[in-house]
């Protein structure tokens, strides 16, 4: 979304920059778009109720069929896959390690799909949800051309979408640069057969000094091409060693900043705090039960939603917030990202996202 709004002051009237999730909510009908509005999250509770209105289910066992269900909803969603099938019920088997008969998972997943996708039904229209119902839906997009970007990270639901959308598309992507396999995203570019490719091979980030030294790097990962540094770009070599935490995203990023702050030390963000700011306002709207329209609390009504959506399994960097946010209070985890060091020479740890 960020990358989304900052693309919008960079290019003419008639491009358009939106995610694959607004893409798809605006494609919506319009009763069903009120319904994605009016909320996004399925909590494991709305769906432990709707289970428990269709089978006879003691508490531990409306817990697990809830949980397992919801996964293997999730693994439809984001497939290209026109119906719930037994291997989006058995990958999600395999996350949880719960011994639950497939088939009782495959009988509540159709009527879970309908109170999902229909406007009157009974269950929140979830993100993953509306990209679904676009693409079953097969309808074109109202553009000419369409550059898919970061294509080496995406649902099969959004291939879908994109490759039926009737527009000429330019599909973008470094296949070293895949994270998000393990939350079922895929390379699109090896499912394009007999297409042109052009290589991009000057970096915008970073300066020739550091192009030269990961080129050994990406030769071993099968790379053929040279890249380029930018020549207008000056990389520096630190002048001196500090600690460097790396994190997989700003939401990891926070337990570690506030315990070497209350632990005396300076510590010095790469890229700045405006992020972890932004993150720490979200939680605070939440918490006064006003819904988040984006970011790591989207879609949440209020702090007891976060916290139960926080204990699923696949919500680790919100769990993270959550639980530090639970252990101290905001005001406190306020106060250490307010005394982040602005250079890194005032630092004694530097703090990094990956990216």
């Amino acid at each position: 979304n960020e990358i989304a709004r900052a693309s919008r002051g960079m290019f003419p009237g008639n491009v358009v920059c939106k995610t694959a999730h607004a893409l798809a909510l605006g494609c919506l009908p319009a009763d069903l778009r009120e319904k994605a509005k009016r909320g996004n999250h399925l909590s494991r509770g709305q769906l432990e109720r709707f289970l428990n209105t269709r089978v006879a289910l003691s508490e531990t066992d409306a817990k697990d069929l809830a949980w397992v269900a919801k996964q293997a909803m999730h693994w439809f969603c984001i497939s290209d896959d026109p119906y719930p099938a037994l291997h989006h019920v058995q990958r999600a088997l395999a996350d949880s390690y719960m011994a639950i008969e497939p088939e009782r998972v495959m009988a509540v997943l159709p009527a879970m799909w309908e109170a999902i996708a229909t406007a009157d039904g009974s269950l929140p229209l979830t993100f993953d949800g509306y990209l679904k119902v676009v693409q079953l839906s097969g309808m074109p997009l109202p553009f000419d051309y369409v550059l898919a970007d970061e294509c080496q990270d995406t649902y099969p639901a959004i291939q879908s979408i994109i490759r039926n959308s009737g527009a000429q598309v330019a599909w973008v992507g470094d296949p070293n640069q895949q994270i998000y396999e393990f939350n079922g995203a895929e390379n699109a570019m090896n499912r394009l057969q007999e297409l042109e490719e052009y290589p991009l091979t000057l970096a915008f980030r970073f300066g020739e000094w550091l192009a030269e030294l990961v080129q050994p790097l990406l030769y071993q990962l099968g790379e053929k091409e040279v890249i380029r540094g930018n020549p207008e770009v000056e990389t520096r070599r630190a002048l001196r060693t500090l600690p460097v935490r790396l994190a997989r995203g700003n939401a990891t990023l926070l337990s570690p900043l506030v315990k070497a702050i209350r632990a005396g030390k300076r510590v010095h963000v790469l890229g700045g705090a405006e992020k972890l700011h932004g993150m720490l306002n979200s939680a605070e709207s939440v918490m006064r039960k006003h819904r988040v329209q984006a970011g790591l609390f989207a879609g949440l009504h209020s702090w007891h939603e976060a916290r139960e959506k926080a204990s699923e399994r696949d919500s680790r960097a919100l769990r993270e917030v959550v639980q530090l946010l639970d252990k101290y209070k905001l005001s406190e985890v306020r106060r250490c990202v307010e005394a982040v060091c602005p250079t890194e020479a005032d630092a004694q740890i530097v703090l990094s996202t990956v990216h």
